[in-house]
């Protein structure tokens, strides 16, 4: 039988590291997945997603309940992320690809270098966005949070949110503008 988080939560702040322990099972692919998508790449991934359940042990007294518990981890998690977004130097930009978006597609090799060529300009599209645009994109379009959510986990208004990701949409698609006139012109 499956304990909810509020339980899991009472007991890890009385002191119970199985439950604690029960907490990250629960949610260590949700929080690896939003790491990686907002580092692109494996080893800050990994290493945020240690430094995000460490800091949530170390903090765990402090949760008041007020937001979900996987809510308030996410907001650990994305806070890492943007601190370490911030003191990344410019000039260290790593491009990949997420292999869960690319998958195998039924049209042969073809069709999978393209999808995979689509996914590397989306994810430098994604990578080139201010961090504050680009969480709020994460976190709306490849995690499927609500607004409420985002708002709770970037610690800003409804509005903020919500301008927020107009401009981020606006901005990105600015930038893939170039991208899809060379693609329209190649096959013209």
């Amino acid at each position: 039988m499956t304990r909810s988080d509020g339980e899991l939560v009472s007991q890890a702040q009385a002191g119970n590291v199985e439950a604690f322990d029960e907490l990250m099972r629960k949610h260590n692919q949700r929080v690896y997945v939003l790491a990686r998508r907002m580092l692109g790449n494996v080893e800050d991934a990994a290493d945020v997603h240690q430094e995000a359940f460490l800091l949530a042990w170390r903090n765990l007294k402090r949760f008041r309940g007020d937001s979900e518990f996987s809510t308030w981890l996410c907001r650990i998690t994305m806070n890492l992320c943007l601190s370490r977004k911030r003191l990344k130097s410019a000039t260290c930009k790593h491009v990949s690809f997420d292999e869960e978006l690319v998958g195998h597609s039924e049209g042969g090799l073809d069709a999978d270098l393209a999808r995979r060529e689509m996914v590397i300009a989306a994810r430098q599209i994604l990578e080139s966005l201010p961090a504050n645009y680009r969480a709020l994109l994460i976190l709306r379009e490849l995690e499927g949070r609500s607004y409420q959510e985002i708002a709770e986990i970037m610690d800003c208004s409804l509005d903020t949110v919500k301008t927020g990701l107009r401009r981020a949409r606006k901005m990105a698609l600015e930038k893939a503008a170039p991208e899809i006139d060379r693609e329209g012109n190649n096959s013209a």
